[in-house]
């Protein structure tokens, strides 16, 4: 998976990736959060909301933050549902770039979308490669 450079990339450039939950995946993320609600899952039962919370199908399409950058902000807001096994696009925009107090800060926008319909969107701001003074 490659890493991202902070350098190259510019404001308004999106990235691509699709991923599913599998029943066990979800099992896993139930078992984790302790979730007592949760139902073991069929293939007809809905993905819980924070289950998208994960980054893999977000760093599959941009790439990794490099070593030493700080997670400072999300923001996640809930639009629809999408099944176990469903097809999940993921499409992250660079949304912003910015320096402020001699650091660079990163903010990614990302859609979760099933059959055209936006099930999550959320907003990351990231301090890049902070403990690592840069690039």
């Amino acid at each position: 998976m490659n890493i991202i450079d902070y350098n190259s990339i510019k404001i308004g450039e999106i990235f691509y990736s699709k991923f599913q939950f599998s029943e066990s995946d979800i099992e896993k993320f139930i078992d984790v959060v302790e979730d007592k609600y949760e139902a073991l899952p069929d293939k007809n039962k809905t993905i819980p909301n924070y289950a998208f919370s994960l980054y893999k199908p977000i760093h599959e399409a941009i790439g990794k933050v490099q070593q030493g950058t700080i997670h400072i902000e999300q923001k996640m807001h809930y639009f629809s549902s999408a099944k176990i096994n469903d097809t999940i696009k993921v499409r992250v925009l660079v949304k912003n770039k910015y320096k402020l107090k001699n650091k660079d800060f990163l903010v990614l926008e990302v859609d979760f979308i099933n059959n055209s319909r936006i099930v999550c969107r959320h907003e990351t701001v990231h301090i890049w490669a902070f403990a690592n003074g840069g690039n």
